[in-house]
């Protein structure tokens, strides 16, 4: 019974173990200097979940997270040196 519970919590503590997938190649650098990055408009869409799983959309909030993508996206590129 003890090895039982033994293999039973190492398959769980290792069912959690996730490799991560690299998206960029290898050398890959970003730019430096002065460059411009261009940003579609971001498909941004946000809503509360009803307790009867229905999912209401939330038209303030989903506006509220599109700037601050935004505005999170210009102050990551303007320590790059991009310009907004």
């Amino acid at each position: 019974m003890r090895k039982v519970g033994v293999v039973l919590m190492l398959s769980v503590s290792l069912s959690a173990c996730v490799s991560t997938r690299q998206f960029a190649d290898v050398h890959f650098s970003p730019p430096s200097g002065d460059y411009k990055l261009l940003v579609m408009r971001p498909d941004v869409s946000v809503g509360s979940v009803t307790t009867g799983g229905m999912v209401e959309p939330r038209a303030d909030w989903t506006e509220q997270s599109r700037r601050n993508l935004l505005a999170a996206l210009r102050a990551q590129q303007a320590t790059r040196g991009g310009t907004p």
